[in-house]
């Protein structure tokens, strides 16, 4: 039998406290890593107990499946590196791991014919329900990563991970859980599974609420991205402005009147 070729990553950050230092399928997989720096690379190995540090992308070379998993500010810098580097990105697999921002910042990558994607879990579900969007092509090779007894993979539409981002904000912090319902619903999850996360995401609120009040934690991390969401979701989507509407906002995200986002 062929021996499987091994997963590179790129990263940065808090690698170890996403979903990538908790899947032991994957980490069994784990090859080159690579980061900013080779200390940094070689804390992350230290970190996941997992894959080996290098110092450049020729060891990316041999790997089908790159994992990208970086603070979103630094998505940037990661891309440009990547398509500096000496590599041959035809045919790969990038997957841009636990990130607000969907595959449209791989773009230079897809151009370079990469096959982009971005992977999600689903707050209340840990690793028992994963969100991915983009080239429909990188659903096999994800799937093959994440294998685990019970899980299960749902693929958004084109452009929807702004939407469904949006439904998960609406669904935490506010009580219009119709509302954020319909913003799962249209970015192309089943009707049961959509009210199935807003009951979880309701529940996990309530929780945090109750510990900590209305500037919990939860919403000191997320609720600051919440117009973030809107503003992406208003663009590729205006049928679902009267969404935004239900919220207790005078105006629409991008106006300079609009107040902060603030659970209801």
């Amino acid at each position: 039998m062929q021996k499987r070729q091994p997963v590179a990553l790129v990263g940065a950050g808090k690698v170890a406290q996403s979903f990538i230092g908790r899947l032991p399928g994957l980490l069994e997989q784990l090859g080159p890593v690579k980061s900013f720096s080779y200390r940094v690379a070689s804390r992350i190995v230290n970190a996941l107990r997992a894959g080996r540090a290098v110092c450049d992308y020729g060891e990316i070379e041999r790997c089908r499946v790159v994992l990208v998993c970086v603070p979103d500010e630094l998505i940037g810098k990661a891309v440009a590196d990547m398509i500096n580097a000496p590599v041959d990105w035809t045919g790969k697999v990038v997957v841009l791991c636990d990130s607000w921002r969907d595959s449209s910042v791989l773009r230079p990558l897809s151009e370079r014919r990469a096959i982009t994607a971005s992977l999600n879990t689903t707050p209340g579900f840990g690793e028992r329900l994963f969100i991915v969007e983009g080239n429909e092509l990188a659903a096999s090779d994800i799937k093959r990563l994440i294998a685990a007894r019970g899980a299960r993979i749902v693929r958004l539409r084109p452009s929807a991970k702004p939407v469904y981002m949006t439904g998960l904000a609406v669904a935490a912090y506010s009580a219009h859980l119709a509302a954020g319902s319909r913003c799962l619903r249209a970015a192309g999850l089943p009707p049961p599974l959509s009210r199935s996360i807003v009951h979880a995401l309701a529940a996990e609120a309530v929780r945090s609420f109750v510990k900590a009040g209305a500037r919990g934690a939860g919403y000191r991390r997320e609720g600051s991205r919440f117009h973030e969401h809107c503003s992406a979701m208003l663009r590729a989507h205006p049928d679902l402005a009267d969404v935004y509407s239900t919220l207790s906002f005078s105006s629409p995200p991008n106006s300079p009147s609009s107040p902060a986002a603030a659970p209801v």
